[in-house]
């Protein structure tokens, strides 16, 4: 119930809440169009289209089975998107071992930091362009030094997303058209290779594309308030 109570609040409040965010904003001023959305994603060689698979033994099977894990490659990506905007791809090997910390390369809030924040030019882009910047909630987000460096750029930051609610996010629905798109591609045999297939198919999302998954927000709030919260 806490959760549906504030999803319901972010639905109602959000335009009224950052309508203005920037004062160089003119009056007609789409906000929707003015609205940058990340999140990371863990993504796999499974084939998402229900084929079949006849083998002569287990060694020729293609590593796309979903039902067991052990034979699928994963990495975890990282991305952003914006009405005619969409941020280079940040891979994580998630199947590598860092060095530095003897653990598997995932997202800390260094590497969300340094890699994605910095490196991807997300933040200097909404700098620049008088974007907001939406990220979920999760610790590595809410750092303090990724916070701090999101205010030291001027870049205002929606800093009330609810937690537990996927479909509000247009770059969660983004993910899942990338993960057909993956799994119609050549089979992913090793990590390189999907890799390879991810940045391929990232690369090849025209801007159309992605302002479709954009401009789905403002009906995602609509559809939140008229559910109640049950979103």
């Amino acid at each position: 119930p806490v959760h549906v109570q504030a999803r319901l609040n972010f639905a109602r409040t959000f335009r009224r809440r950052y309508h203005r965010s920037y004062a160089r904003w003119q009056a007609n001023t789409d906000i929707y169009k003015h609205i940058i959305f990340s999140d990371e994603h863990n993504i796999t060689a499974n084939d998402h289209s229900s084929r079949q698979m006849w083998v002569e033994s287990r060694k020729h099977l293609i590593p796309r089975e979903v039902s067991n894990p052990f034979n699928t490659r994963r990495i975890m990506i990282w991305g952003a998107i914006g009405y005619n905007y969409k941020s280079p791809l940040v891979v994580y090997n998630i199947n590598e071992i860092d060095p530095n910390t003897d653990k598997r390369v995932t997202q800390t809030q260094d590497a969300y930091h340094r890699r994605c924040l910095i490196g991807s030019g997300v933040i200097q882009y909404c700098a620049n362009n008088n974007m907001i910047y939406m990220q979920d909630g999760s610790r590595t987000h809410t750092a303090t030094k990724c916070k701090t460096y999101i205010a030291s750029k001027g870049v205002e930051l929606i800093d009330n997303w609810p937690a537990h609610t996927p479909r509000l996010n247009p770059i969660e629905k983004l993910w899942s058209h990338l993960d057909r798109v993956v799994a119609d591609m050549t089979p992913a045999m090793t990590v390189e290779a999907l890799i390879a297939n991810v940045k391929t198919a990232w690369d090849a999302l025209s801007h159309s594309t992605v302002n479709q998954f954009v401009m789905t927000f403002e009906n995602g709030l609509r559809e939140c308030r008229a559910a109640n919260g049950q979103y």
